[in-house]
C-alpha cells in the first residue's frame, strides 16, 4: 500500500481521502463512487463495510504507471498501522 511505502521511506506528511461508510466506518479512497476502483455502482457512505467490493486488480492512473493488486478498500485504521 502506498501509505506504507511512504512511511517506510521516511515520509513526513501524508495526504488522504477518507469516507465514512453507511455503519461509520472511515475508509481511504480518493472516490466516494466506487465505479472506477471496483467496476460497482456503489457510494461508500451508503454501503456497509462488510459489503464493500474488492479494488480492481488492476488501476493504471494516468500520472504513474503500476499495478494494485485485489485486496479490500483499507479502513483509515489500518493505514494508521
Amino acid at each position: 500500500m502506498s501509505s506504507g511505502n511512504a512511511c517506510s521511506v521516511g515520509t513526513d506528511m501524508l495526504e488522504l481521502d477518507c469516507h465514512i461508510t453507511k455503519d461509520g466506518h472511515v475508509v481511504v479512497s480518493h472516490d466516494n463512487d466506487l465505479q472506477r476502483t471496483t467496476g460497482h455502482q456503489l457510494l461508500i457512505s451508503q454501503t456497509l463495510y462488510k459489503d464493500l467490493p474488492l479494488l480492481k486488480s488492476s488501476l493504471r492512473p494516468e500520472f504513474a504507471c503500476g499495478v494494485i493488486s485485489s485486496e479490500i478498500i483499507v479502513s483509515f485504521d489500518r493505514c494508521l498501522l
